[in-house]
């Protein structure tokens, strides 16, 4: 690398590279084969000449002279860092969390309403699938365990409006210990209760129905596929700014995005449960059951609920109390 000059004329058709200490010609070519690649904001010009050369200047008005296009020209203005340029940026951080905050909820429901019903199967069995492999073994419940979550199951589903009946499915697993009792519900409509949790509550039919009826309130709810595309529909939104995202901002964003999902994932977990009581109570069994069953799982709950998308057990026993005591759920 060494200092030269670039010699060319206004309405020219040949340019000139020279050697700066003693004037050598380095290379000519014609002014219409020079390469000027694209121009960043106030960044350094990079000329490229026919034979290879490359010229690199700080001089932006060497653009004008070798015939820089003028939408080129427009974006590179756009692009100098200029109180203009601040504004622009500070607009797109405001519509984009306009975009977030409520426009994705919209788009969000029209791609649930959009999605066939077998792709949300697929994906209830690609879960079973990958937990069966990774995590969860046999059941060891008993057919009687089993027969008996099942008839209090169906209690709840018969509940349903005909039309939100279809796709439910229960089953059991093994997990390791340290998941303690739980559930959950798939998108599809599959739900699995844990051995633990049906060895733990295996006097208390009102406790697993108000279980069971929050795992249904996710399903009814598409509380899964809100998060789903929720969760898609963020990642991509960056992404279209960030354009490669790269490897670190990629972890970063699936930090970023555990944080910004948490605030939806509690409150459909409160929904949920506001639906578990409401059904349950409707399928005859005692709402104070599911109070019984967060009651219980105090324990599991560590000391901070930040990192947490479920609200800690205390404060959802109080929130079952005011709901039991406004009579909503009748």
């Amino acid at each position: 690398m060494f200092e030269a000059e670039l010699v060319c004329w206004i309405n020219s058709s040949e340019v000139l590279l020279l050697r700066e200490d003693d004037r050598t010609l380095l290379t000519r070519c014609p002014a219409n084969a020079i390469d000027l690649g694209h121009v960043v904001g106030s960044g350094p010009v990079n000329v490229t000449l026919a034979d290879g050369w490359l010229f690199q200047t700080d001089d932006h008005d060497i653009t004008i002279l070798l015939n820089e296009s003028g939408l080129s020209r427009n974006l590179r203005s756009w692009e100098a860092l200029r109180p203009r340029l601040v504004s622009v940026v500070l607009t797109t951080i405001v519509c984009t969390w306009l975009l977030w905050k409520y426009g994705l909820g919209i788009l969000v429901s029209i791609a649930i309403a959009l999605t066939p019903p077998p792709v949300i199967n697929a994906m209830d069995y690609s879960a079973m699938q990958t937990l069966d492999r990774l995590l969860a073994d046999e059941t060891e419940l008993s057919d009687k365990q089993q027969d008996k979550a099942q008839g209090i199951f169906l209690d709840l589903v018969r509940e349903l409006p005909a039309d939100q009946r279809d796709g439910f499915e229960l089953h059991f697993r093994k997990f390791p210990e340290e998941f303690g009792p739980n559930a959950f519900a798939l998108p599809g409509g599959t739900v699995v209760l844990t051995d633990a949790l049906v060895n733990e509550f295996a006097k208390d039919d009102d406790a697993i129905a108000g279980v069971l009826g929050h795992e249904i309130g996710h399903k009814v709810e598409a509380h899964g596929m809100r998060q789903i595309y929720r969760s898609l529909s963020v990642y991509f939104l960056i992404a279209l700014i960030a354009g490669d995202t790269g490897p670190l901002l990629e972890e970063f964003l699936l930090e970023g995005q555990l944080l910004l999902q948490l605030s939806f994932s509690r409150d459909h977990e409160r929904a949920a449960d506001d639906f578990g009581l409401t059904l349950m109570s409707k399928a005859g069994y005692d709402p104070e059951g599911l109070k019984r069953f967060f009651a219980a799982l105090e324990k599991y709950d560590g000391d901070s609920d930040w990192y947490s998308t479920h609200p800690l057990s205390k404060d959802r026993v109080d929130s079952i109390e005011n709901f039991i005591e406004s009579g909503e759920y009748r």
